[in-house]
């Protein structure tokens, strides 16, 4: 990266505001027989290099912020007092800071998997996955044989009817079975060849519940959802779905049954509790119902208690031995996968989280789990970190060296280390189907989900077990050149409040906090190893990523150890008593506090690697992102008002111009980009993707 564009940016590229850390194989837990072991204390200093907020969650409307709509959230900083409600923007918090001891093991852990090829512990192993697609579904029926199968029956007819017509009729709800009068017409329609030609359509003129004189068909209504209130041409067609008349007897059959497997059932399963998900499917609160109708009928026909026959939508993936259809309400809908983030894991490198206390790795024996098999306690524990006030030691700075002490001002009202309130941008939650960030490229692929890729020609393939997880979520440092304090308006750009961002009061940059870990029954190896991740800040280059708001500059911090304390415990046999004797760090080990520069043959000694070393060294240097804007990923125009102090508005648009605008085939899918690797030298993107795909002209 450009180490001279500090004051330039770069106006046509820019770095996504995390980078996914990537992992191998899970290494064992180490063999510490016979290593001494230790206990004690290890005492921290914290600095805030930006602004940094963690929020005290015992109320959601701390502040009343002017012109905010009801739904729009405050909050103001923790500290050990009830959260008040309702406070004027100028109203001060008179009480001091505290940094829940919680969130900083959970920094620290992070790092420690990380380096040392642990499991992902924090990840969910068989949570769903799912996006949106904007491939067309096909319409079809799902019938219910006599031994319990489910045959797909794709030879249908469509009718659309307008939900007028469909809401006319008293108790008439989706998956319910009709009878329909119709008239044929006669319509013109362009030929293969040049010219037209003559078709007869069918066009209902009556739909009934019971069958009559008049009715001459019957098919099973699939009304859909209307969709959200504000939308300006709201749904207003639903579908009835008609089976195909059986050709005569001794004709040959088109098609061979199709009968599905459980895993295709389950992704419609799936699917459906995606819209009823009111986290999720944020049209709820507008008029969406999230297919509750519909649910309810597929529930019944599973279980026998409705009709033979059920409406879906449907997409078929091929693969080499077979197929996967997966199965929808919706003619464009999402889908859902049958990879799922444990599987994935599990598959490349044992990765999922450790959950038999016998077998765990480096990361789950020192810091502890609980799994299926039982469960470990953990070595460590964080106390809370605690403001130091202005003036007293360690409050400057410089970071105190090992033997110092830090007074904590715990009784001091009205610290002068809060900003004004903030409303802050809105802040992207975890979208983990972006699958060019969230995913590794898979072997000759220009476009991949959790199941499938299509591949540089144009093929579409299932390759479930191909699929790699990028890595550990870490965030770039950045705005560090920013007064925040002095010029809070171009740190925090303005935005209006509402429904989706928040308002909140940080501490300053610059503020102090300190925080005792205690270590119980550790190995020398793995004492070691914890104050070395505590010291990256040793020498003022490098820190750490903590609390709300990182993608947005907020929580860059730097941490050193100011002291080690370790305690011996000597029995006397003879007198019958027993004693405790404390010593420093240097006294016991015969050593300095380790430091994260150690040079690359100390830190292997601690059975780090050397590359997981180096790239830790990258992602938490203060100046890595030097030369470009640290954004959400922004087209070019989008890119330059950021730079501007402007907000990111529209966050869609670059992701729809990486995916090629509106496209309605999955084979025609491609990303133009994907997320470089921490890895890489260059871990910068394009806002203009046009510049970085030469063939996508020829599209």
């Amino acid at each position: 990266m450009a180490e001279n564009r500090k004051n330039q940016p770069h106006t046509g590229r820019f770095i996504n505001p995390y980078i996914f850390y990537p992992t191998s194989s899970r290494e064992p837990a180490y063999s510490d027989a016979g290593e001494e072991r230790v206990s004690g204390k290890i005492t921290t200093v914290i600095r805030t290099e930006t602004p940094l907020f963690i929020p005290n969650s015992g109320t959601d409307h701390a502040f009343r912020v002017p012109d905010a709509p009801e739904e729009h959230k405050s909050y103001d900083f923790f500290t050990y007092s009830s959260a008040r409600e309702d406070m004027p923007l100028g109203e001060p918090n008179t009480k001091e800071p505290v940094i829940p001891g919680s969130e900083i093991r959970g920094m620290i852990r992070s790092i420690y998997e990380a380096l040392t090829d642990s499991c992902y512990s924090s990840v969910t192993d068989g949570e769903p996955l799912y996006k949106r697609t904007s491939d067309h579904y096909t319409p079809a029926l799902i019938r219910r044989t006599a031994d319990g199968k489910f045959e797909l029956v794709t030879r249908v007819n469509v009718h659309k009817v307008s939900l007028n017509m469909l809401n006319r009729i008293r108790g008439l709800s989706d998956g319910q079975k009709v009878y329909l009068q119709t008239e044929a017409v006669k319509k013109q329609v362009p030929a293969k060849n040049r010219g037209f030609q003559e078709i007869t359509q069918y066009r209902i003129t009556g739909i009934s519940t019971e069958q009559t004189a008049d009715t001459d068909r019957e098919g099973y209504v699939i009304k859909g959802e209307v969709g959200p209130s504000e939308m300006p041409r709201p749904k207003s067609k639903g579908r009835i779905i008609e089976l195909k008349k059986q050709p005569p007897d001794g004709m040959p059959q088109t098609e061979e049954p199709v009968f599905l497997s459980r895993e295709d059932l389950a992704s419609l399963d799936q699917v459906l509790k995606t819209y009823a998900d009111e986290k999720i499917n944020q049209n709820r609160e507008k008029g969406h119902h999230g297919y509750q109708e519909y649910r309810a009928a597929w529930e019944a026909f599973k279980t026998g208690n409705a009709g033979e026959y059920m409406p879906v939508y449907y997409s078929r993936i091929r693969g080499d031995s077979a197929s996967i259809y997966y199965l929808s309400p919706a003619c464009i809908t999402k889908e859902a996968y049958r990879n799922t983030v444990g599987k994935i894991l599990q598959r490349h490198g044992n990765l999922k989280p450790c959950s038999d206390p016998s077998d765990l790795c480096p990361a789950c024996t020192l810091f502890g789990m609980i799994g299926q098999n039982g469960g470990r306690a953990s070595s460590v524990r964080f106390a809370d970190a605690r403001y130091v006030a202005p003036g007293t030691a360690g409050s400057d700075d410089s970071m105190p060296d090992d033997g110092a002490s830090v007074r904590r001002d715990t009784d001091r009202e009205s610290p002068d280390c809060y900003m004004e309130p903030v409303t802050l941008q809105e802040l992207s939650q975890p979208k983990i189907s972006s699958a060019e960030f969230y995913l590794k490229k898979p072997e000759n692929a220009r476009f991949w989900t959790y199941d499938y890729k299509v591949t540089e020609d144009g093929h579409l393939e299932l390759c479930p077990h191909e699929i790699e997880i990028a890595g550990r979520k870490f965030y770039w440092h950045s705005k560090l050149d920013i007064d925040a304090e002095k010029a809070p308006g171009k740190f925090f750009p303005k935005v209006l409040p509402g429904e989706r961002n928040r308002t909140v009061r940080p501490v300053k940059p610059g503020t102090v906090f300190t925080e005792d870990i205690y270590f119980d029954n550790i190995t020398k190896t793995q004492l070691r190893q914890l104050i070395t991740i505590l010291n990256i800040s040793s020498t003022g280059e490098r820190g750490y990523k903590l609390g709300t708001g990182k993608p947005l500059g907020l929580g860059s911090i730097s941490m050193n150890v100011s002291e080690c304390r370790i305690r011996t415990i000597r029995l006397n046999e003879a007198e019958r008593s027993i004693s405790y004797l404390e010593q420093s760090y240097k006294e016991f080990m015969d050593e300095e506090i380790p430091s994260f520069d150690a040079g690359a043959g100390a830190l292997r000694n601690m059975r780090f690697e050397e590359e997981n070393v180096k790239l830790l060294l990258k992602i938490s240097d203060f100046h890595a992102a030097d030369g470009f804007t640290v954004t959400y990923p922004a087209t070019g125009e989008q890119l330059q008002d950021v730079q501007s102090g402007k907000p990111l508005d529209e966050g869609f648009r670059w992701w729809t111009l990486n995916r090629g605008g509106r496209i309605e085939t999955r084979d025609k899918m491609r990303f133009r980009s994907s997320l470089p690797t921490l890895g890489e030298d260059d871990v910068s993107l394009p806002a203009d993707q046009e510049q970085n795909n030469p063939s996508s002209g020829a599209e």
